[in-house]
């Protein structure tokens, strides 16, 4: 055992010396599944001397998930002599997911004085996962001002981050007048993540006006776990109104795992006016998920004898028999 121990360490060291980029990415690979931390000084030693821009970037992606002091001093070395846009970010996203402390005023430099907008992005979500709770004004302006939509999205990542209360008017404020969907996603997830009461109004009203399909995903996807009875309400107006069929989809989705009466109520109108077929056999599904009672079986019978579509009437037909035997 000692000695396959120690011909798989040799193996892993002669494929990380060697010429091949290809072959050392397969020593980065053979170490990462191990989850083997005693290469670490091999690793920052092979990363300084690293030409390749791709063995690089996997390197940096290993030692991210390492908590070592002398990794962290490594990236601060590296950092200040790098060329590379994308090398530099990946060492700042690194320095973000490692969260040391010394890392702080280095990251805040990126953020006011790099000129390239893939670091200074960078730069802004991971001074939110150094809890960099005084960054708030910083980050919050960069999300309502910066040209680059880069920045605006990672800003607004930093903010949700710091879980702090008086990031949420920056938030909104930018929610309002935002036109980059993945910037709306960011702060969407931002305001979930701070999660207090005050947010879910701003929630609700962008799922109403928001013009893009996936933006109001993920306005569902947040709004499924809030306990505001107006949730349902808004749930249910998208249901009725929204022309994505996908959303509509979402929509049942964040009523069945609600789960109260009001949610059921709204999944039982629903059923009745839905065009979509696959979403009246998600909405039947969902039901039937609350078992042998009465007017569960009505329902599912309802749909299995008056459905204007075959597969939904067979399926309703079939969550029929599965509830009566439950």
């Amino acid at each position: 055992m000692i000695a396959a121990d120690s011909d798989w360490r040799k193996e892993v060291l002669e494929l990380l010396n060697s010429q091949i980029p290809e072959d050392r990415i397969r020593a980065i690979s053979m170490i990462s599944f191990a989850a083997d931390n005693t290469f670490i000084p091999q690793l920052l030693e092979a990363l300084r001397r690293e030409t390749s821009k791709n063995v690089k970037l996997r390197l940096l992606e290993f030692l991210a998930r390492t908590k070592k002091s002398e990794v962290v001093n490594v990236l601060h070395g590296l950092l200040k002599k790098e060329k590379d846009e994308d090398i530099k970010a990946k060492i700042v996203w690194t320095l973000g997911e490692l969260r040391d402390e010394s890392s702080y005023k280095l990251l805040l430099k990126c953020l006011k004085k790099e000129k390239s907008p893939l670091v200074r992005a960078e730069a802004a979500e991971a001074l939110g996962k150094h809890d960099a709770q005084d960054t708030i004004p910083l980050l919050g302006d960069l999300l309502l001002l910066d040209p680059h939509s880069r920045v605006r999205e990672k800003a607004a990542l930093g903010l949700g981050w710091l879980e702090n209360p008086m990031a949420i008017p920056y938030l909104e404020d930018a929610l309002e007048r935002e036109k980059d969907p993945a910037v709306r996603v960011a702060i969407i997830e931002a305001l979930g993540r701070i999660g207090t009461e005050s947010t879910v109004g701003a929630l609700i009203e962008a799922l109403g006006r928001d013009p893009d399909a996936t933006v109001r995903q993920k306005l569902m996807q947040q709004l499924m776990f809030v306990k505001d009875p107006h949730v349902v309400d808004a749930l249910y107006q998208v249901l009725e109104t929204d022309p994505d069929a996908t959303v509509r989809s979402w929509a049942v989705e964040a009523l069945g795992f609600r789960g109260d009466p009001r949610a059921m109520e709204a999944l039982t109108l629903a059923l009745a006016f839905e065009p979509n077929p696959k979403i009246r056999m998600k909405i039947i599904k969902t039901l039937g998920r609350f078992g042998n009672q009465q007017w569960v079986r009505s329902l599912l019978h309802s749909a299995a004898t008056r459905d204007p579509d075959e597969k939904v009437r067979e399926y309703a037909k079939i969550v029929l028999d599965h509830v009566s035997r439950m």
